[in-house]
Formats: C-alpha cells, sequence, structure tokens
C-alpha cells in the first residue's frame, strides 16, 4: 500500500509540474518590422529578361539560388539556373513583369506578382502567368535567392475512359 502511495503522490507531483510548465506564457515574440521592399530588384529582373543577358542574370543570383518552373523539377544553383536561362529566353520574346507585393524582412526580401511573355516578331502573347521570388541582401547588393513561376494556362489533362476491361 505504501509503495502504492508513493506512486500516486509521484504522478501528482508529475501532473501538477506538467501543468505549471503549460499555463507559463511563451516568451514574447521579437519585434519585427515589414516594410515595402524597393521596386528595382524586379525591375532589373525584367530588363535582363527582356534584353536577354545571361551574364547579367547570373549576376543577380545568389551562387545556390533555385528557380522552380512549373511542371519540371527544380533547378539548382547559379550556373545550372543560367543555362535554363540561355535555352528558355530569347530576344524574340518580350518580358512583361508586374509586381504587385513587395515586403522586406530584415535582409530577405519577398516579390510577387504577374508576368506577361510576348513574341516580339508578331506581337502576340505567348504566356502569362504569376511569380514568386525570394531576394536576399548580400553585402548590401539584393541576390534572386529563389524564383517560382506559375503559367495562368491550362495544363492539357490526360482523358482516361473507365470501362469494361478487354479480354
Amino acid at each position: 500500500m505504501k509503495t502504492r502511495r508513493s506512486l500516486v503522490t509521484a504522478a501528482l507531483a508529475a501532473s501538477a509540474l506538467a501543468l505549471a510548465a503549460c499555463s507559463q506564457s511563451p516568451p514574447p515574440a521579437p519585434k519585427v518590422e515589414v516594410v515595402e521592399m524597393p521596386g528595382e530588384q524586379a525591375q532589373e529582373f525584367a530588363r535582363l529578361l527582356a534584353q536577354f543577358d545571361p551574364v547579367g542574370f547570373g549576376n543577380l543570383l545568389t551562387e545556390n539560388a533555385r528557380f522552380l518552373p512549373p511542371n519540371q523539377p527544380a533547378i539548382e544553383g547559379r550556373q545550372a539556373i543560367v543555362e535554363h536561362y540561355k535555352g528558355s529566353v530569347d530576344n524574340a520574346l518580350g518580358f512583361e513583369v508586374a509586381p504587385q507585393t513587395r515586403v522586406m524582412l530584415g535582409n530577405v526580401g519577398i516579390a510577387e506578382g504577374s508576368y506577361k511573355v510576348r513574341n516580339t516578331q508578331t506581337g502576340e502573347y505567348i504566356e502569362d502567368g504569376k511569380f514568386m521570388t525570394v531576394w536576399v541582401n548580400q553585402d548590401g547588393q539584393w541576390k534572386l535567392a529563389r524564383l517560382m513561376t506559375n503559367t495562368d494556362y491550362k495544363i492539357a489533362t490526360p482523358a482516361v475512359e473507365v470501362g469494361t476491361p478487354a479480354p
């Protein structure tokens, strides 16, 4: 009986300690100031796309940048992104980038907006969509660390017939 009473007393004491720990308020979150990020980065990004400048585009990226294009695996690293850029951007394409939201938290900035791609030879818009970028301020210069794009065009979906299996 004495052992049982010791176990009950120990369980009650442990419960009281756990309850006391749960009732303590968490420390206050540090005060963080979110401000609008300057728009020059998005303008420079659009200029580099429009002028087909692989070297300038590469200089805008962090060494470990990631590009997250739609419907394909992520492209990792400055050099791989520049090679992708060389294969998918051309002087015959005109890019219009319209940032809609830009916020900065310390040395990290996030921008989102829309884009349009135009065939400069025909004047026809061939793609439009949305983008999100993450910028990092490295030694006073804003560098692109993440870029995600998402086209507004519907993706073709395969048709699958469900019926009686073939004999």
